[in-house]
């Protein structure tokens, strides 16, 4: 392991020391029988919070256990942020009465994507999702679909600018009937460049870390060179391999999408992680964060 004696390395290296002491006690809370990949640990904050306000390090965290031995193993990264309500190709569309696929069809902006993707033989990936944000006493339970369309265009766009444009659509719709849309990037979060302070990627005893490059930390990998579009491949995998991912974020409302400082939009954000062994989807996990309420300022 290469130390580093930089703020966001010294975090690093304790938060990963926290992650594989924790590894040792395996919960089984998340686990799916006949899923191959052991979700050992999926943790993200508690709440989004600015780092102007705060002074505070984000930090999420990723722990994978293959149960059997995969040519290749492959981790995906979302992050999307609340939207207006779009518009739809039908103005007598009403989304109060249709559930959240039925809505995204009707979305004008789907349609046109769509429609210009024309007869391209890859999908673009439909993702069930669900998720509970609060706690026992206020909490709101979610359910919705996510349209990933970045695996369709990377076709015809370049990797590395995958993570900056919105190829990502979601819809929710909570137990009350409240529906929240959000839209994103394909990355391990949004403007990486600015939003993302350190990324490790453990496979076993093989680590590589990016971090931002300041005066002082130099000599590193910086982050624009990490995996791009928030996608990382693991090849020839063994039984028992452990893959641990941990990056820690700092956001302000200046790194942010721009209608984030209408505070209707700043309700939640969705950090959304997915797994694929040999190609099977085996993990399919939405992190539904609330923004914390004060503290947000430019």
């Amino acid at each position: 392991m290469r130390l580093n004696t930089s703020k966001g390395g010294l975090v690093g290296i304790l938060i990963i020391i926290l992650i594989l002491s924790s590894l040792l006690v395996l919960s089984i809370r998340r686990e799916d029988p006949g899923s191959p990949v052991y979700l050992a640990r999926n943790d993200h904050p508690s709440e989004f919070k600015s780092t102007q306000a705060r002074g505070e390090t984000m930090v999420f965290s990723l722990g994978l256990i293959c149960k059997e031995a995969f040519e290749e193993l492959e981790v995906r990264y979302l992050t999307l942020f609340m939207t207006p309500e779009p518009e739809f190709a039908d103005a007598d569309f009403s989304p109060n009465a249709s559930d959240p696929i039925t809505i995204m069809e009707a979305r004008k902006d789907i349609k046109a994507i769509r429609e210009n993707l024309g007869n391209v033989t890859i999908p673009f990936d439909v993702l069930n999702v669900s998720a509970v944000a609060g706690n026992q006493t206020h909490k709101r339970e979610f359910s919705g679909v996510i349209y990933d369309f970045s695996r369709t265009l990377g076709l015809f766009l370049n990797r590395s600018i995958l993570g900056q444009i919105s190829l990502v659509y979601g819809v929710l719709r909570d137990e009350g009937g409240e529906t929240l849309y959000f839209s994103g990037v394909p990355d391990f979060f949004y403007r990486r460049e600015q939003n993302l302070k350190y990324l490790s990627i453990h496979h076993n005893q093989n680590e590589t870390t990016y971090e931002e490059r300041t005066d002082i930390t130099t000599n590193v990998n910086p982050i624009p060179d990490a995996p791009a579009a928030g996608s990382i491949a693991f090849t020839s995998t063994e039984a028992d391999d452990q893959i641990l991912i941990q990056m820690n974020v700092e956001s302000t409302l200046s790194t942010l999408p721009h209608r984030i400082i209408q505070t209707k939009y700043r309700q939640y954000v969705i950090q959304h992680v997915r797994v694929y062994a040999n190609g099977r989807l085996e993990v399919n996990e939405m992190n539904l964060i609330p923004f914390e309420q004060g503290g947000w300022s430019l």
